[in-house]
């Protein structure tokens, strides 16, 4: 937070604001540089270090993220939607821009932040309200309703992340009918998750004048074919999931392979990246359309619960 990553420098003025001296401040590097040394005694050979890369950023790398519109979402206990814009930055009123690498001292940038609560409801609804006791029976479950029969599940525990940054909402479920059953509940559950990601995309687009061209997944719950699909008929997007889901370490991998020469570019590394499946739109858009419409209702209504 105290790096200006539009000017690439430590930001004096918050520096200044917070007196911390720029002269304990580390040098700054390419995300492809000379970081020193494995020590010996840790791998038995003294193993140079090529890439030092933020998590969400090496998951981009990873996907081979590297066309303007190109988007990965990471889906786990929380979810962190990244679309690569290259090397123009804007001004960005959710605070979502952020540095993705640097090569050559020339900057490239993505566009997202972190959904706080998505896998984490699922846990929730397993462990903690014991509605289902088995992940696979489950999906067979959810998949076998038409929706959700009105009920809409806002997983805001810790409040309510990226695009909304609302720290005093809170959970909610809403809906509730004589007519609704532990699955419809546990169908809200699941489509919170893809209903949070269109948030933030919806946000990203609007902000970035960009159209995301398609979803590379990764992630524990991106394994749930029911979830991909409804992400893909909710974002009007391909979902694609890759052989090879590790690839938050594959990213790191990727660029410190380019660092040692193992690969000659950035080209070489798209070429490896496969797909396992890939999910597209199957659903009527306009009563897709309504759903979300409801959602982001009961969105609102969450907002600032915990305020006094």
């Amino acid at each position: 937070m105290l790096y200006n990553i539009y000017d690439l420098k430590w930001d004096d003025e918050i520096l200044e604001k917070l007196d911390i001296p720029k002269s304990i401040l580390p040098e700054v590097k390419d995300t492809i540089d000379d970081y020193g040394f494995v020590d010996e005694k840790i791998l038995g050979a003294k193993l140079p270090i090529h890439s030092l890369v933020g998590d969400q950023q090496s998951s981009l790398f990873g996907q081979a993220c590297f066309i303007e519109g190109d988007c990965k979402n990471t889906y786990g206990t929380s979810n962190v939607p990244l679309v690569y814009i290259g090397e123009k930055t804007i001004k960005s009123d959710k605070g979502l821009l952020t540095l993705a690498w640097s090569f050559d001292n020339k900057p490239y940038y993505a566009v997202g932040a972190s959904i706080l609560t998505t896998g984490e409801v699922m846990k929730w609804l397993k462990d903690k309200i014991k509605l289902y006791d088995d992940n696979d029976k489950m999906t067979e479950e959810v998949k076998s309703l038409e929706d959700s029969n009105g009920v809409f599940f806002v997983p805001a525990f810790q409040g309510l992340g990226a695009p909304h940054w609302d720290m005093y909402a809170r959970g909610m479920i809403i809906g509730l009918s004589s007519g609704v059953e532990r699955k419809h509940i546990i169908k809200a559950g699941l489509d919170s998750i893809a209903y949070q990601t269109e948030d933030l995309l919806d946000q990203i687009e609007k902000e970035t004048g960009i159209k995301v061209s398609n979803m590379k997944v990764d992630g524990g719950a991106s394994n749930n074919d029911y979830l991909m699909q409804f992400q893909s008929n909710l974002s009007d997007l391909p979902i694609k999931r890759p052989l090879d889901t590790e690839t938050t370490s594959l990213g790191v991998a990727y660029l410190a392979g380019l660092g040692a020469g193992v690969w000659e570019n950035k080209e070489v590394i798209k070429d490896l990246w496969k797909s396992a499946k890939e999910f597209t739109p199957d659903r009527n858009k306009e009563k897709v359309k309504e759903s979300y419409e409801d959602w982001k209702r009961a969105v609102e209504y969450s907002k600032g619960w915990m305020k006094k």
